[in-house]
């Protein structure tokens, strides 16, 4: 069971939210709760209350390889700025702004997606708790410090950043202060770990990244559906026995597009170098005149560039290949006429 969340104005949570990954490695499992620390930590010991926001476990991998990309940095135009101007603005205007960022973050939190679901949680709470002072400047810089490390773990990062594993402590762009994660064990023995994030997820990335590496596990992308998946060598493209088998249909069909290319390619150029073998002999030749090589030169010349066009044709499809080699072959009377 999970909690449900209203997003609107109402009184903040008195606890911080946290981000928490549980990885059980061994049986390729990943396990996330979103909540406060007393409720995670009850729910790991067993309790069934609905008292946090998020409890799922997935297949390993499951995290990183379902990101949502934010090209268009819609969380910041819609998630964080109107909240934002709301802290800016006078009281009528205020409602619009709130619904604006509101009705994002619950896109947003009902998509499913933990980190979506951690960043809509806290930006939501951070304004609430923004709204409390009554010096608007003073409640603008404590939401803009709340989100500084929610913005640079959760609205800028995209598919490339999850290639290549960075350091476990990353410096906000915003607040320029190391970022750490948590270890917890809420049970008090090593297991199981949990790896906790306060504000930025990137800790949690990066830390996720280094577990999988340290087990022999990889993050590719497969070269026929696009895929994510868990691989144990970098050599491994392809994610299942279905793309195997469509990787195969690709090739055999590249390989017959090269061998039909290859069939006419072959008879242009052998057809080439006939004519120029007899052009050669020609001109070794005492009873050739020069009229007549030059005519055989330019019949050559016009060969070549009535070949080319009719070979361009058999490349787009517009002509069979059999008429264009029964062709080309017939021209070869030209030149000895």
């Amino acid at each position: 069971m999970t909690m449900k969340y209203t997003f609107g104005r109402h009184d903040p949570i008195p606890d911080s939210i946290m981000f928490v990954l549980i990885l059980d490695i061994k049986r390729k499992k990943e396990r996330i709760l979103i909540g406060s620390e007393n409720c995670i930590a009850s729910r790991l010991n067993g309790s069934e209350e609905d008292n946090i926001f998020y409890d799922r476990t997935a297949p390993l991998g499951s995290l990183l390889m379902n990101f949502h990309q934010d090209t268009d940095r819609t969380w910041n135009q819609y998630g964080f700025m109107p909240f934002w101007n709301a802290l800016h603005s006078n009281r009528w205007k205020q409602p619009e702004l709130e619904k604006t960022g509101f009705d994002f973050l619950r896109s947003k939190f009902e998509n499913g997606y933990p980190l979506d679901i951690y960043a809509a949680l806290r930006i939501s709470e951070g304004y609430l708790k923004a709204r409390l002072p009554r010096d608007r400047d003073r409640a603008a810089e404590i939401f803009n410090l709340e989100m500084a490390h929610i913005k640079d773990g959760l609205m800028d990062w995209t598919d490339e950043k999850i290639r290549t594993p960075k350091e476990f402590y990353a410096d906000s762009a915003f607040s320029k202060t190391p970022v750490k994660i948590d270890l917890w064990y809420p049970a008090g023995t090593p297991e199981p770990e949990c790896v906790i994030a306060h504000d930025s997820i990137l800790p949690v990335i990066n830390y996720y990244h280094s577990r999988l590496l340290a087990a022999g596990q990889n993050i590719r992308k497969c070269k026929v559906c696009g895929r994510y998946f868990l691989a144990e060598s970098l050599k491994y493209e392809l994610c299942s026995e279905k793309c195997r088998k469509e990787q195969g249909k690709i090739k055999k069909r590249e390989f017959d597009a090269r061998a039909t290319e290859n069939s006419y390619d072959r008879t242009y150029k052998n057809e080439c170098q006939h004519w120029r073998n007899i052009i050669h002999r020609a001109e070794k030749s005492a009873d050739s005149s020069p009229e007549r090589l030059t005519e055989m030169k330019a019949a050559f010349e016009k060969f070549k560039a009535e070949a080319l066009r009719k070979k361009s044709a058999v490349k787009n499809g517009s002509m069979n290949i059999r008429n264009y080699e029964s062709w080309i072959l017939s021209q070869a009377q030209a030149i000895l006429n």
